[in-house]
């Protein structure tokens, strides 16, 4: 998967072999709601979301072990606000409200970006040598 090869880039193949299924269970956990959501199964989805604010920790733990200049409390607050737009993504379209799915897709996407920058800039200080400019 080309995000775990991105972060095994930076940090080495024993990194990317521990992202990789950290990163699949995340997805594990957003299928488990769309499954509940389509069902209605309320308690199916109430785990499933309580599992992915767990994994926002997770995550967040994940990328401040490898930099220090990433706390895993910031980390893990940019993550939640993903996860928990694609949780409105998803209900909008159990909902059948296009609209709003589109306009949930688009701020989910957003978030990309707000959690690619400060990566980014944590890396490029972690190592100064490797990435100018």
């Amino acid at each position: 998967m080309a995000i775990a090869r991105a972060i095994g880039s930076v940090y080495g193949k024993d990194a990317e072999a521990a992202f990789l299924p950290l990163w699949r269970r995340h997805i594990g956990f957003v299928v488990d709601y769309t499954v509940g959501a389509a069902s209605s199964d309320r308690g199916k989805q109430d785990k499933a979301v309580g599992e992915l604010v767990a994994y926002t920790q997770d995550f967040g733990a994940f990328l401040s072990a490898a930099n220090p200049n990433l706390p895993k409390s910031v980390v893990a607050d940019l993550v939640k606000h993903h996860v928990v737009t694609l949780k409105e993504v998803i209900d909008a379209q159990a909902a059948k409200d296009p609209a709003r799915a589109w306009a949930a897709t688009r701020t989910a996407a957003g978030h990309m970006q707000q959690i690619a920058d400060p990566l980014a800039e944590a890396i490029v200080k972690q190592f100064p040598d490797r990435y100018r400019g």
